[in-house]
């Protein structure tokens, strides 16, 4: 597969068809978190390709609010977009969306785990280990044993083989990690055969060759003045790639920076059946990212400010603020189907610092945006755009 550069940022996202469900809160509020951090990340890496989860990011972060209190939760809940889910039903809900997710399509093979690393010395609350045991089935490993970096390494299936941490830690160090690992075919796998050669015009003006795929047939579709939206989907259509193409006159960048829960949950609803083509290209994304500047500009200060961290539920002596928070994702789209990951680590340590139904083409031979999306809870896996298939980094 060829490659695209890539700024990173995995997070939970709903698409729109089922915001209905009883996870419905926790789902949109990941949404809207995860969206946030991808518009940072897209403005960082203007013309490059960038890929976000929002469920992995908001899976680790809240699993890190549990034990928050005073200041520092009210500005984390804030950032999560969970103003609206009492705290109290956080765990729960969460609970019950991993629960859902787990038993959602036996064609595809889907993954999420969390994990805690720590030293045996850490004064870390048993409530608050039995918590996440309960509510994210969290692994309990201590610093020493199997290393997190190789964990990631096994949950992912090798798609993120380093995740490397800012440097190295001490004894006395607590990990929060999450992993969300997917592998599926298209429903109706693109024919080789028809894979050719074909331009792909940058956001620059340059233009390079890159595979470009080639599918016809029935797809659920939206089009209006600005964006072109169409659903693939996976074995039995429980998680689907939504492709968005932005008309030649709209640039990406002006679309990801309105990009937002509700306008994409707008695109999915007006979605129809439609007879067409789709033209994608073949690419694979990789990259990773330090959240904490992201975070912090979000309005998440306190809990990486020592004098102001309040995680009181979580150790059993002085409370630690937050040192580090960074996120590795991959992406991979080719003839038979979708390979992606994300790895999202929170991390305290002392000592460190830091229309109608007519036929349709699509023709993604420009700058496009794509989700990764679970269509009966409507989850983001995945956000993400590609601005040049054929360059990796």
């Amino acid at each position: 597969m060829n490659h695209c550069t890539v700024t990173s940022l995995l997070f939970f996202a709903m698409g729109a068809h089922a915001f209905g469900q009883t996870n419905e809160p926790v789902a949109r509020a990941a949404n809207e978190c995860g969206l946030a951090l991808f518009r940072r990340a897209a403005e960082d890496s203007r013309g490059k390709s960038v890929v976000v989860s929002p469920a992995s990011a908001s899976i680790g972060l809240t699993a890190a609010l549990l034990g928050a209190g005073g200041r520092t939760r009210d500005e984390m809940r804030h950032v999560l977009s969970l103003d609206d889910v009492p705290f109290e039903k956080t765990a729960s809900e969460y609970e019950a969306l991993l629960h859902s997710l787990a038993r959602r399509d036996p064609k595809v093979t889907l993954v999420i785990a969390n994990a805690i690393w720590h030293s045996p010395e850490f004064p870390i609350r048993r409530s608050f280990v039995d918590l996440l045991q309960s509510s994210f089935h969290s692994e309990i490993l201590p610093i020493g044993g199997t290393s997190s970096e190789a964990w990631v390494a096994k949950k992912t299936d090798g798609m993120i083989p380093h995740f490397a941490r800012p440097e190295v830690l001490g004894p006395d160090a607590l990990e929060i990690l999450n992993v969300v690992s997917f592998k599926g075919a298209w429903t109706r796998a693109f024919d080789g055969a028809k894979t050719t050669s074909a331009p792909f015009h940058r956001a620059d003006g340059a233009t390079v060759s890159c595979p470009l795929m080639h599918a016809t047939g029935g797809f659920a579709y939206f089009e209006d003045d600005h964006v072109q939206v169409v659903d693939l989907p996976f074995g039995r259509g429980a998680i689907q790639f939504t492709l968005v193409l932005p008309k030649p006159t709209v640039p990406i960048d002006a679309l990801v920076a309105e990009l937002r829960a509700d306008r994409l949950d707008q695109w999915l609803r007006a979605e129809h059946g439609a007879p067409g083509d789709i033209f994608l290209p073949r690419f694979e994304c990789k990259g990773q990212r330090n959240l904490v500047g992201d975070l912090k500009a979000l309005g998440m200060t306190s809990a990486f400010d020592p004098r102001t961290a309040d995680f009181s539920g979580v150790f059993e002596g002085k409370s630690l603020p937050i040192t580090d928070v960074d996120q590795a994702t991959f992406f991979a789209v080719d003839e038979a189907g979708v390979e992606a990951a994300a790895a999202t680590r929170v991390l305290w340590s002392i000592g460190y610092a830091s229309a109608n139904a007519s036929s349709f083409t699509l023709r993604a031979d420009r700058p496009f945006l794509f989700t990764l999306r679970d269509d009966a809870s409507g989850l983001l896996f995945f956000v993400g755009t590609v601005g040049d298939p054929t360059v990796g980094n």
